[in-house]
């Protein structure tokens, strides 16, 4: 992330960032509000090699979604809709397409063809997104073979992971992170609650 020091200083990030717990999107709504463009640029992409714990991805995924929903609620709700239409149309149509079978519904192919349109879209998406990280982080294939190859077979369960953390994000606005207890009162403002021993 880079931003011209003037540019910085105009939008009053220097007053900003210091009561916020997101830089990045604290960042992208003050330009917005400023009516100023952000340009996204793949070559900034990095490889991250960190390793985590179920507990430790859940809090960092709800509060990620959960500063999100907070300073960007279009973005929230625009991805909360998306990770929806995926899985409903996946796991939904899996359903009915059983269900149709179990009845001895004439139109079988028609249900059956639902889930498997969704199926084929959400490897297809994987598949492209990691084309896309393999042309941008060349040297850092080999360390990330095995995550790329999860991605891509195993699509249909990272989207209900997603919704699952989405869906966890929608309520309250309190996040813990590094021992400290937040409380997000807006997109440019955050309260310290207390400190967790």
């Amino acid at each position: 992330m880079a931003i011209r020091v003037e540019t910085f200083r105009r939008l009053g990030l220097d007053k900003i960032w210091p009561k916020v717990l997101s830089d990045d999107l604290s960042l992208s709504y003050a330009v917005k509000k400023a009516g100023l463009k952000i340009a996204f640029v793949p070559a900034c992409f990095v490889a991250s090699y960190e390793s985590t714990t179920w507990s430790k991805l859940f809090e960092f995924s709800r509060r990620q979604f959960l500063i999100t929903r907070v300073s960007a609620p279009k973005a929230w709700w625009f991805g909360l809709c998306s990770s929806l239409y995926s899985v409903l149309g996946l796991w939904g149509g899996a359903t009915l397409a059983v269900y149709a079978a179990v009845i001895g519904e004439e139109n079988l192919r028609l249900f059956t063809a639902v889930p498997i349109f969704f199926f084929a879209s959400q490897l297809v998406s994987a598949t492209l997104r990691q084309t896309m990280i393999g042309k941008v982080l060349k040297k850092a294939l080999p360390e990330m073979k095995a995550a790329a190859v999860a991605d891509i077979l195993l699509s249909w369960l990272w989207s209900l992971l997603l919704l699952f953390f989405i869906l966890s994000s929608a309520f309250g606005r309190t996040v813990c992170w590094r021992g400290i207890r937040y409380k997000l009162t807006g997109p440019t403002e955050t309260l310290i609650l207390g400190y967790n021993k």
